[in-house]
């Protein structure tokens, strides 16, 4: 691989990472609306659908982001001989795996915690009526 074509597939992998972890909060700021408008009128069946769907999608954007770190450590360290000058790899190694875990860490609590507040909502509704 060139120099360039390294540089390129490292800046690709960059921004593939925060496609996936904005379109995983897009689509966990996107249910959390949805759960707080229509928690009162939404049957039992239909919220279980829609837990299902935000886990299958939280589950598909928080693994592809992780793919996608592990793919830029492996790209991070083939351009440790051919691009010295790079930020990514004359920073101290353990900054970015660090950063990735952090986002991993951070929205796999959003995740947990969306789907608490939506159960914990319903529980709260269903008691108050």
């Amino acid at each position: 691989m060139s120099e360039y074509e390294l540089a390129d597939a490292f800046q690709s992998h960059v921004q593939m990472l925060g496609t996936f972890f904005f379109g995983f909060l897009s689509a966990t700021s996107a249910y959390l609306v949805v759960v707080h408008l229509t928690r009162r009128e939404i049957p039992k069946f239909l919220a279980r659908i829609t837990i299902a769907i935000y886990t299958a999608a939280s589950i598909f954007l928080i693994a592809s982001f992780q793919r996608q770190s592990s793919l830029l450590l492996d790209i991070r360290g083939l351009m440790k001989a051919k691009l010295p000058w790079h930020t990514a790899v004359y920073e101290p190694q353990w900054v970015m795996p660090t950063i990735i875990w952090l986002a991993v860490g951070l929205m796999t609590s959003l995740f947990v915690s969306s789907i608490w507040y939506h159960l914990h909502s319903r529980k709260k509704d269903a008691g108050a009526t």
